[in-house]
């Protein structure tokens, strides 16, 4: 773990959110880049493989993208389909795809 200590992270972030029908349904979407650099040469963020609800490469920096629509089924009920992907800066990686359904409740 020496070298997280010297590797340098810089992460940008957006997120967009679209009430297409105010307290009925909206459309979500963000964006993450995330660089670690480390004696001037780029990789991955020390640690990633240990994230226990999206495991990602370590070994190479990455832009992760989530998409999503929300539906208000009822004041204190909304079901939101989404789906978040991981594309690697090193092409050998590929692509990550985990499709999700969200569920919230509030009483």
């Amino acid at each position: 773990m020496a070298d997280v200590a010297s590797t340098k992270i810089e992460i940008w972030s957006g997120f967009a959110v679209w009430d297409f029908k105010p307290k009925k349904g909206r459309v979500v979407g963000r964006v993450d880049d995330v660089k670690g650099k480390r004696d001037g040469t780029e990789v991955g963020l020390p640690g990633a493989e240990g994230i226990d609800y999206l495991v990602l490469s370590a070994d190479s920096p990455f832009r992760t993208y989530l998409l999503g629509v929300e539906w208000h089924l009822h004041a204190s009920v909304r079901i939101s389909p989404n789906v978040e992907w991981v594309d690697y800066h090193d092409p050998a990686l590929g692509k990550d795809v985990v499709p999700r359904v969200t569920f919230y409740w509030t009483w």
